[in-house]
């Protein structure tokens, strides 16, 4: 028994929406403005590190953990390959839209130019950005004598962005697009930070 802001009635295979409010201060049976809500933030609840080092005689292991709890993304990448209302290349996930009577699934019907609003902006592209990276691990030997013509040395081995713990459907859950306070928390699917590995030799003169 609902309709849009355009009058358009919802059918079977659209979005769901509350009717949380009206004109009058109370559900009118559309959905429009005075329907909308906060649905999230963008700034964490917690974020933090954790860092220490392990020795065993001349070997030590030098791990750093970082976490963020507590924010949502707009993953406006997926908002943008799951409309199903133009001929855009779409995700797989299209796949598993709605497309008959009885059909259990969280993907709304194909509808060209979407005059249902479908894909308007909604907590459907609201995601836990919450995270948990083993930022970097540095695993070294020290010499402490001399090593060829030098006082001593320490060979190393390092890796950085080596895996990342979440639920997050994006590329990378850490993106840093914009300082602006309104342009916070959306991905535009920026290229996500690369895995490094490195091996050196610190040589002391």
């Amino acid at each position: 028994g609902l309709v849009n802001n355009k009058n358009q009635p919802f059918k079977g295979g659209d979005a769901r929406f509350k009717d949380i409010s009206g004109p009058a201060g109370t559900p009118d049976k559309v959905i429009n403005d005075y329907d909308l809500s906060i649905i999230g933030s963008a700034l964490p609840e917690y974020y933090g590190g954790i860092s220490t080092t392990l020795t065993y005689k001349r070997w030590a292991l030098s791990p750093f953990l970082q976490f963020v709890s507590g924010n949502e993304i707009f993953n406006y990448v997926r908002y943008q390959n799951e409309r199903i209302s133009t001929l855009d290349n779409q995700s797989a996930n299209v796949l598993n839209r709605w497309q008959y009577e009885g059909q259990q699934t969280d993907v709304p019907r194909a509808l060209w130019n979407d005059p249902a609003g479908n894909s308007a902006f909604s907590s459907r592209w609201i995601e836990d950005g919450s995270y948990m990276r083993l930022k970097s691990v540095v695993l070294s030997y020290t010499v402490p004598t001399e090593f060829l013509a030098f006082r001593n040395a320490q060979f190393y081995v390092s890796a950085h962005n080596v895996f990342t713990l979440s639920k997050y459907l994006g590329y990378d859950p850490e993106f840093g697009y914009s300082q602006d306070q309104i342009s916070l928390g959306i991905d535009y699917g920026l290229t996500p930070q690369p895995r490094q590995f490195i091996v050196g030799i610190k040589l002391g003169l």
